[in-house]
């Protein structure tokens, strides 16, 4: 393993959660690497440091303004059954708003002329044409996707 790997470990190394064979990994490759084993005694020093600090009690009445709060969220709620639906609404008509600008931005052929014709479509038939194997260039015969025989 390499630094980097063994680094990312090292947390749950010290830990005790890794897999017995990564454990192994692990310790001798701290035993041989001095950069990773300082690494490691650095975590081990932010362990300790960080399970001695005392947790401060909760402030005064916490429990009754959180139940408070749930209360008040629940009301909004309930004075707002239709949210959701109107959330989905009002995506499905951005939605809808965007495949139209789309569609009316894209470019067309100009009036007359064959759409199978336009450098795009033009494009894409030769791609499908690669893709089934025929090489116009190699003197193989063309594939027609106008004209194809549906099975």
């Amino acid at each position: 393993m390499n630094c980097n790997a063994i680094n990312v470990k090292l947390s749950a190394y010290a830990d005790g959660e890794l897999s017995g064979t990564e454990m192994m990994e692990v310790r001798q490759h701290l035993s041989r690497c001095r950069a990773c084993s300082q690494e490691y005694q650095l975590v081990c020093e932010l362990k300790s440091m960080i399970s001695a600090m005392s947790i401060p009690p909760p402030r005064e009445h916490l429990e009754d303004r959180l139940m408070s709060a749930i209360a008040q969220a629940d009301a909004q709620k309930s004075r707002f059954p239709w949210r959701p639906v109107a959330m989905f609404a009002g995506l499905a008509t951005a939605s809808a708003a965007a495949t139209l600008a789309i569609l009316a931005l894209s470019p067309k052929p100009p009036h007359g002329q064959d759409p199978e014709s336009t450098p795009i479509a033009l494009e894409i038939q030769r791609d499908q044409i690669y893709s089934v194997g025929i090489d116009p260039m190699a003197g193989s015969p063309t594939v027609s996707t106008t004209h194809a025989i549906a099975p």
